[in-house]
């Protein structure tokens, strides 16, 4: 199962940069992670969205460690919310168009 983890830090004041660092840091590649996205809003300089996605059949949906650490270090910075997304289960058929057809209806 594909698992999407959102981290929807809300800040004022802070260094963005410097919070965009620890995150890096804080993921075990400080050069970026190939699992871990960062982004800022376009508008609102204060907002910041980390995903964690996770391709693991076996995985609950869940928040993983990853997620709760990186959430506990954006706390320190502002509100967040943490949430976790699953993708949609593939009809036994595995018909992509199915899969499209039965998420209009």
């Amino acid at each position: 199962m594909t698992t999407l983890e959102t981290l929807h830090l809300r800040m004022a004041g802070d260094d963005l940069d410097e919070i965009v660092d620890q995150v890096r840091k804080a993921t075990g590649y400080p050069g970026g992670s190939p699992f871990v996205s960062i982004y800022r809003h376009s508008k609102v300089q204060g907002d910041l969205l980390v995903q964690v996605v996770s391709d693991d059949p076996n995985r609950e949906a869940v928040t993983s460690e990853l997620g709760i650490g990186l959430a506990a270090l954006l706390r320190t910075h502002g509100l967040v919310e943490h949430s976790v997304w699953v993708s949609p289960a593939v009809p036994a058929e595995g018909d992509p168009a199915l899969v499209q057809k039965e998420n209009r209806q």
